[in-house]
């Protein structure tokens, strides 16, 4: 299933003016400049149009909402300014955080879907435009000649989803199992299996899927999966309480334990960022780190808000990882106060280094980092991978013992005892692999935590009179 409706900007010409905007190298910065894509889309439209019957901007130039300032229709001088598709989406609460961060493909839907405010007041330079139908959307493109499917296959829907064979997979698989029948009272089977299922993935670009090749489907590498039983040598002729008789050997004779164990690998999973292209966005390698040598569950660590819970880390490492500000913030332009506005708060994955370390820099706190993961360049998918961690393992040990008692002839009492997770071993949740999350109060949530864990000892015993 491929929606054919996510936002076009690489093939259009968007990505390439959306790069000059957020960088400060548009084309357009005096009047009879050649326009630049975006200058003609919104040619005679007011972004920063006022609500209110003054001559002022409800666009902000500055850090806070400050500095408001004298607007007019794009293509238009207004206070000695030259008014620019770049000026006012630098300034517009509409377009600005997308562009601090280079989310394109959410700065394409903007556009596509963007009506112009045409309020009827003094100042209000949008007022002379044509009315918007009830409904409409898409009214800046329509006004300049850009056609409805400029942005989107098919506007008028949502998604529209073409069902075809593009996808594809190939699994191997690895399968033993022994089995033994009873012998001295114990029998019992053993099956290890081994598997690896490739295919595609989360679309990163519609029309390049086979770079989403990758391992899929939660599937988990090793398997091993045992059970066995024994009967107890405790009674008659058994290896203790053999010369028992009577009634003491009814009540100890022919008891049997049950044993389960099942182990598995995890499946591999991705460290993920933010997108800057469609679908799963990936970080670029910076310098490269094996994150699967050193992972490892760690638990008893201060986290939550003001650290009043405790957590697990998935890297067992010590505090390995930090997280620092982006180096892709460093390319946002300062024009319109782009970049002191603060609006790109991406993160990158730095590691605490020893001292000589090239391309390593210091905290304030006195650690030496190195970058290790950063964000992908916008328009790209990251070169890191899908699938490159292997996830979270898991095991678990259940027991049971039971025996039958003959009443009668006709009557039998059984008696079993069930023990699941006999070792009240505690499955970790799944850790965050993204290096760019961040908890509901803007704090960045660090690398590999681990918040919850699941699974206790079960008891149980049962009677069961058959007659």
């Amino acid at each position: 299933s491929q929606n054919l409706n996510v936002a076009n900007f690489l093939y259009n010409g968007l990505f390439e003016d959306f790069e000059r905007v957020r960088t400060g190298t548009e084309i357009t910065k005096n009047p009879g400049d050649e326009l630049s894509l975006l200058d003609r889309i919104f040619a005679g439209v007011n972004l920063c149009n006022p609500t209110t019957t003054n001559a002022n901007g409800t666009c902000s130039n500055g850090p806070g909402g400050s500095n408001t300032f004298v607007s007019g229709p794009i293509g238009s001088t207004v206070g000695g300014i030259y008014q620019t598709a770049a000026y006012q989406m630098r300034s517009s609460s509409t377009f600005n955080d997308d562009l601090a961060i280079a989310a394109y493909e959410d700065l394409a839907d903007s556009i596509k879907g963007f009506n112009y405010n045409n309020a009827a007041c003094t100042g209000c330079t949008n007022r002379f435009l044509p009315a918007i139908p009830t409904g409409h959307q898409g009214a800046a493109l329509r006004l300049n000649g850009f056609p409805d499917n400029f942005v989107d296959t098919n506007p008028q829907f949502g998604s529209a989803t073409i069902q075809n064979n593009s996808g594809y997979n190939n699994y191997h698989s690895f399968q033993a199992q022994v089995t033994t029948r009873p012998i001295q009272g114990f029998s019992g089977s053993i099956n290890y299996n081994w598997s690896k299922n490739l295919g595609l993935g989360a679309i990163a670009n519609p029309v390049d899927r086979a770079v989403n090749y990758t391992n899929i489907g939660n599937n988990p590498g090793h398997s091993i999966r045992t059970n066995g039983t024994i009967e107890l040598p405790i009674g008659p002729n058994k290896l203790f309480f053999g010369n028992s008789s009577g009634w003491l050997a009814r009540a100890i004779e022919r008891w049997q334990l049950g044993l389960i164990y099942n182990l598995s690998s995890g499946a591999p999973t991705s460290i993920t960022a933010q997108t800057m292209l469609y679908g799963n966005g990936l970080p670029d390698v910076r310098h490269h780190v094996d994150f699967n040598k050193i992972k490892g569950v760690r638990w008893g660590i201060p986290g939550g808000n003001n650290n009043q819970f405790l957590e697990g880390r998935y890297f067992d490492n010590g505090d390995v990882f930090v997280k620092v500000g982006d180096p892709l913030c460093d390319t946002v332009t300062n024009l319109q106060n782009l970049r002191a506005r603060g609006d790109c708060n991406l993160d990158a994955l730095a590691m605490v280094v020893p001292e000589g370390t090239e391309d390593s820099f210091l905290l304030p706190d006195g650690r030496r980092v190195q970058i290790v993961l950063q964000h992908a360049q916008p328009g790209k998918k990251g070169n890191l991978g899908n699938s490159t961690v292997v996830g979270m393992g898991t095991w678990r040990f259940d027991a049971n013992l039971g025996k039958t008692f003959q009443i009668t002839e006709s009557k039998t009492l059984q008696v079993r005892f069930d023990a699941q997770n006999v070792l009240n071993h505690p499955q970790p949740g799944n850790p965050n692999l993204n290096i760019n999350a961040a908890d509901a109060f803007g704090n960045s949530i660090p690398f590999g935590q681990i918040t919850t864990k699941t699974g206790t000892r079960l008891l149980q015993g049962q009677l069961r009179l058959s007659f």
